[in-house]
């Protein structure tokens, strides 16, 4: 009898290791599964396949809803991750502004079962395009559940990370915003990265109240042009590259922008930083308005521009005033529309 019990325990415990080898196993292909996706993603992102890409977000959201449901109180690895992976493909997917078909009535309850002090939200989910991806994908104001996870986060790199963004996103556009997070970043002046962004945070931005050029510029049609100012109450520049798939996608949202203003008012003007004029023309006449300013600075003009205002990544968006003064520096494509709505009415 005491032979037999030693024999059904070691049974037990030999079956349990190789469910959770198999378990194991399971998992590390879904993890290989979900990285081959996003390099499919990536591709199609690349390659402006609005459609294609709506397509197998759309399947994979379908794979992970079930996931989801089947693995709840059965296996926690699994649950934990699919959740993490339903949210980041929600929140990576916005920049595309396609509809979606999930259910939201079930994104929402998922979010509002992750607390912010979850390890779920890792250093690749955070910015603060996060915030607007929630409010705009899933209605919801999470004001309260932000200001949670930048104080009591585990992880001080990723509340530096998010604080970092949230800071800078507001500090032109949105006073109100900047003053709330400015206190809540002097809350966490213990950690040291914080410290080294105060000051970096306190330099005025150059840019501000810089006037802009209105020489040295190329039209579609190789030929030198100039920005004639004063026409126009506010002029958004748009400098962007042909080699920039973030720059080309927005493209069609900067479209819809444009269109719901007074276009007596507000003038876009794209500025191609790219000797590529016949490839931007191609982008150019797919993606915007007839009344879009397309311009390039080509050749030599390129290093002096980008020093001269600053730029260092792609896309770079500023709004200026009649008279081509910079108001607003580094604005995001998810709070131009908002700016443009303030200042112009």
């Amino acid at each position: 009898m005491y032979v037999f019990s030693i024999l059904i325990s070691l049974f037990l415990f030999l079956s349990s290791s190789l469910y959770a080898d198999e378990s194991k196993t399971d998992f590390q292909q879904l993890q290989k599964e979900s990285q081959e996706f996003m390099m499919q993603f990536n591709k199609l992102f690349s390659a402006s396949k609005k459609e294609e890409i709506v397509k197998i977000v759309n399947t994979k959201l379908v794979v992970l809803d079930s996931m989801i449901k089947h693995t709840i109180n059965k296996d926690e690895l699994k649950y934990n991750w699919a959740k993490h992976e339903y949210l980041n493909l929600i929140m990576s997917s916005m920049v595309i502004n396609k509809k979606y078909s999930f259910d939201e009535d079930f994104a929402i309850s998922v979010f509002n079962s992750i607390p912010p002090t979850s390890e779920i939200w890792t250093y690749g989910m955070m910015s603060a395009s996060i915030p607007y991806a929630i409010s705009k994908m899933l209605n919801l104001d999470k004001t309260q559940y932000i200001d949670s996870m930048l104080l009591y986060h585990p992880k001080p790199e990723l509340r530096v990370k998010l604080i970092k963004d949230l800071l800078l996103l507001n500090k032109e556009s949105n006073p109100e915003a900047f003053e709330h997070y400015y206190k809540l970043f002097l809350e966490m002046q213990d950690i040291p990265e914080c410290k080294k962004f105060k000051k970096y945070l306190e330099k005025k931005n150059p840019n501000i109240g810089k006037q802009f050029k209105h020489l040295g510029y190329i039209n579609s049609e190789e030929k030198e042009c100039s920005i004639e100012f004063k026409k126009y109450d506010f002029y958004i520049v748009d400098c962007w590259t042909t080699w920039c798939s973030s720059c080309i996608n927005e493209m069609e949202q900067i479209q819809k922008i444009y269109l719901a203003q007074d276009t007596s008012k507000v003038k876009f003007i794209g500025i191609c930083i790219d000797d590529k004029i016949k490839k931007g023309n191609i982008i150019v006449d797919k993606k915007f308005h007839k009344n879009w300013m397309s311009l390039y600075s080509i050749g030599k003009f390129q290093k002096s521009f980008t020093e001269e205002y600053n730029i260092h990544s792609y896309p770079h968006k500023m709004i200026l005033d009649a008279e081509g003064y910079i108001l607003y520096d580094k604005v995001y494509i998810f709070e131009l529309e908002a700016i443009l709505n303030k200042i112009i009415k």
